[in-house]
């Protein structure tokens, strides 16, 4: 009976063919079940196996659909840095970018006409993303030169679209003022420029920045020694006068030399030559080679570390300025406070000056209308002698050394610095050329 039962047991597909079962924890309505084709093949309906590859058939289309709909996100997710390496890298293997654009409307000839025309019209996006590139690349070696600012460039050109009309913005991002929206946030006593928003709902989009604190007393003397030159000559009469003192000494508070020089140029142009020789003589000896230049546009550890050693924590802003800060001096267009020897030098456009060498200057100039010839000589040697400048005023100041060696007779000398600041690569004196050639038809 055994032996019967275990010869006409039925043998199954599974076991036939080696099909292994394994656990399946999801829902099927209808048993998988597997049978003989008439080929001999196999068929299973309703089987696992096939379920699970529709689903994930489907969960693959929804992923690429959301990929694609999220394609800008994933790339700034993949790519942070567009001026990265592995961007460069994409952007030489996407050789394929025309297909993406298509790929939506391979059914409409209209539509497909449209995105071949943008595209040869603005370029494909590989062509996009280098202009781009290009832009970003800019800031970035831009802002390595001034570590202060960080310049953003924008706009549709920057956006790397290059059209007739394409404008390009510049955007900088000051990292040495600090702005607001709520004006108790800021911390007193402050160490920086501190400005505060007021938005108008009358305007929106729009804010003005009002200046709380710190620097507004530096713009406030700047703008008095500007207004100051503006006024008519100082010799005419004494209400003018009475204007130029006010406003000369509203500008000694901009930094520790500039405004004293101004007012030493005052006084040489209404010949008080004493007084001008006290006030140089001041300013010489408040001139140190540790002093900070202020507008600067790049900072060495060293000039920190002497900017850090002239001050300390309890100083004031503004008595920080008035001991360790300096700055060229500015003689604005016709101004009415530099000397009449130099006025060729303001009749198209502003002079600076480092104060030390114009301060030799109008020492060289008090003693030449005194008569006092030693020290007139003495004056025109620490003049002339080497001194450390900046190549923005280099031109300038080799200018004015020609001015004060024609005065004192000397026209080769005078000659040779004239054709030396024409040489100069950076900023060249405006006047240098006139001066050279009134000099040679002498």
């Amino acid at each position: 009976m055994t032996q019967k039962n275990e010869s006409t047991s039925k043998i199954t597909y599974w076991e036939k063919y080696g099909v292994k079962r394994f656990p399946y924890r999801g829902k099927r309505k209808y048993t998988p079940l597997i049978y003989q084709s008439d080929d001999g093949g196999i068929i299973i309906s309703n089987d696992v196996f096939g379920l699970t590859i529709r689903q994930f058939e489907r969960m693959y289309k929804d992923c690429l659909d959301k990929r694609k709909t999220h394609e800008s996100w994933i790339m700034n997710l993949r790519y942070p840095d567009k001026a990265s390496n592995e961007y460069l890298e994409y952007l030489n293997n996407c050789t394929d970018c025309n297909k993406e654009y298509l790929s939506w409307t391979e059914n409409s000839s209209i539509e497909n006409h449209l995105v071949n025309h943008l595209i040869r019209t603005i370029g494909t996006e590989i062509d996009i993303r280098k202009r781009q590139l290009l832009f970003i690349l800019h800031d970035k070696l831009y802002s390595t030169n001034d570590k202060n600012l960080t310049q953003i460039s924008s706009g549709s050109l920057a956006e790397g679209l290059d059209l007739p009309g394409s404008d390009e913005d510049k955007m900088f991002v000051d990292d040495v003022v600090n702005v607001t929206q709520i004006e108790r946030n800021i911390k007193h006593p402050v160490q920086r420029t501190e400005v505060f928003m007021e938005t108008d709902t009358d305007h929106p989009g729009f804010t003005r920045l009002r200046l709380i604190a710190a620097g507004k007393r530096f713009y406030y003397a700047s703008i008095s020694q500007h207004s100051a030159q503006l006024f008519p000559p100082p010799n005419t009469n004494y209400n003018i006068r009475t204007c130029y003192h006010r406003h000369l000494q509203n500008g000694i508070r901009s930094d520790a030399l500039t405004g004293w020089l101004l007012y030493a140029s005052f006084h040489y142009v209404t010949d008080q030559y004493n007084e001008t020789l006290r006030l140089t003589e001041y300013v010489l000896s408040k001139c140190l080679p540790d002093m900070l230049y202020i507008k600067k546009s790049f900072y060495t550890e060293e000039d920190k570390n002497n900017y850090r050693h002239n001050v300390h924590s309890k100083m004031t802003m503004n008595a920080k300025m008035k001991t360790a800060v300096v700055s060229n001096v500015y003689y604005s267009p016709h101004s009415s406070l530099i000397p009449q020897e130099l006025e060729m030098e303001v009749e198209d456009t502003f002079f600076m000056i480092p104060p030390s060498i114009m301060s030799h200057c109008l020492r060289f100039l008090c003693y030449h209308h005194i008569g006092d010839t030693v020290n007139r000589q003495q004056a025109l040697r620490h003049l002339c002698s080497l001194h450390y400048v900046t190549s923005n005023v280099f031109s300038n100041c080799l200018t004015l050394f020609g001015v004060c060696c024609e005065i004192a007779g000397y026209n080769d000398a005078a000659f040779h610095y004239y054709d030396k600041a024409l040489q100069c690569v950076d900023c060249i004196c405006s006047s240098a050329e006139k001066r050279k050639s009134r000099l040679l038809n002498i």
